[in-house]
């Protein structure tokens, strides 16, 4: 008995030394739907498999300060965000160096990796590993996305101005002192390999995290289901899109797929959940003459989102293909996969059409134009998307594919270790 007390306890240290001590750096704020549904879940994960953390996070103005207790780690430090001007990140990334480096637990703590979450984050994290007390930890780039490529692709820079021309050399910098790079696809990691080749750089560790879903979280609840449908007066199959609108993402397409498949299947509903501005779908259902009791467009706060796609019975994506849209990784269609619904989405997104590949129930249509979408439209068969067999198959393949504890958590676990080892 001494001796399996003894050998537990070596155990339990040998556990404890081989987890990370770990600074988390996030602009985005833990009380905004994107931190609830990609910072939290993963930080918890990490945290139930040993990892001990300090998170730096940038609140937006007005909302309410994330509860302690719903962070995992001891410290929590917060800075209240001040706009979204140059200037001001500038100013975030002074106040943040400051904090990283005297916030309570850094003296009684080594911080051993440094998790940055995008690009002004890995400026701050490089920057407060110059000082004494983070010197030594490593650390890694979560790039998310290419931003310079962004602003680029979203009109906002032109190639020749500065800012952009800048933020080239900026996002080099970055990817020339990490220790290790995240991404979200496969496309994104192929771009960054082919820096480090065109400069003759070896590449640290590059790892593919696409955007996960909390599977315990987002399953088909068939009761809440049927409740939000009778609330809202829905009888037919039901398409519904989850998310931003305006920007990136295709509201006109989304809606004039959605009046072609109504021609078909008159009873067919449309629900709308989102956070922008409403009226942006609102208007082009209008102008295609279907904006009526069959459709509802409502905000919807993060935790409501399974009941409301409870009722779905089919889940739309459309985004703006462009170059910077190889990066990405659409957190909408992993959820509506994990409550069982079928997908429409379109071509040149991330890894979709590689992901797609044999399965169909994540149907990618590659030409959006009025005659592609009104052929599609009246192929499409309804019945076939509602049946429960359909269902297991959609929540199986996100568990496979987009699994926050499969999936997420388990690649950043790898990823952690693999550098404390290196």
């Amino acid at each position: 008995m001494a001796f399996c007390g003894i050998f537990g306890l070596f155990l339990f240290f040998l556990y404890w030394f081989f987890m990370a001590s770990v600074l988390y750096i996030s602009h985005n704020g833990l009380s905004e739907p994107l931190g609830r549904s990609q910072i939290l879940p993963y930080l918890w994960g990490l945290y139930r498999r040993g990892h001990r953390f300090r998170v730096l996070s940038f609140e937006p103005e007005g909302n309410v300060q994330p509860d302690p207790a719903a962070v995992p780690g001891s410290h929590v430090l917060e800075i209240r965000r001040r706009g979204e001007g140059m200037l001001s990140k500038i100013r975030d990334v002074q106040r943040g160096v400051q904090a990283a480096v005297t916030s309570p637990g850094s003296e009684r703590e080594e911080v051993e990796l440094i998790h940055c979450r995008s690009y002004l984050p890995t400026a701050l994290g490089m920057l407060a590993r110059e000082k004494g007390k983070l010197h030594g930890a490593k650390l890694i780039f979560d790039m998310r996305g290419f931003l310079p490529q962004e602003y680029l692709d979203g009109g906002h820079w032109k190639p020749t101005d500065i800012r952009y021309l800048v933020s080239k050399v900026f996002e080099a910098q970055l990817l020339a002192q990490v220790d290790a790079v995240v991404v979200l696809t496969e496309r994104a990691k192929l771009s960054v390999c082919e820096w480090y080749h065109a400069v003759d750089m070896s590449p640290p560790p590059i790892k593919v995290i696409p955007c996960c879903v909390d599977m315990d979280l987002f399953r088909r609840d068939k009761i809440a289901g049927s409740a939000v449908k009778a609330e809202l007066g829905f009888r037919g199959p039901v398409l519904v899109y989850s998310g931003s609108l305006g920007s990136w993402y295709m509201a006109r397409e989304m809606a004039a797929l959605y009046a072609k498949l109504r021609r078909v299947t008159p009873s067919l509903c449309f629900l709308v959940l989102t956070q922008s501005n409403g009226d942006l779908m609102a208007d082009e259902l209008s102008i295609l003459g279907v904006l009526d009791e069959q459709v509802h467009i409502t905000p919807c706060g993060y935790e409501e989102v399974p009941s409301y796609l409870s009722a779905a019975d089919m889940g739309i994506s459309f985004v703006r293909p462009a170059p910077s849209k190889a990066a990405s990784s659409p957190t909408k269609i992993a959820e509506y996969l994990s409550c069982g619904l079928s997908v429409l989405t379109n071509s040149g997104v991330g890894d979709i059409d590689q992901i797609a590949s044999g399965f169909p129930y994540l149907q990618v249509i590659n030409d959006l134009s009025e005659d592609a979408m009104t052929e599609f439209a009246g192929s499409f068969c309804w019945d076939h998307v509602r049946r429960d067999a359909v269902r297991d198959d959609c929540r199986d393949f996100a568990r496979v594919n987009f699994d926050l504890e499969g999936v997420g958590v388990s690649r950043y676990d790898s990823l952690y270790h693999e550098i404390l080892e290196s």
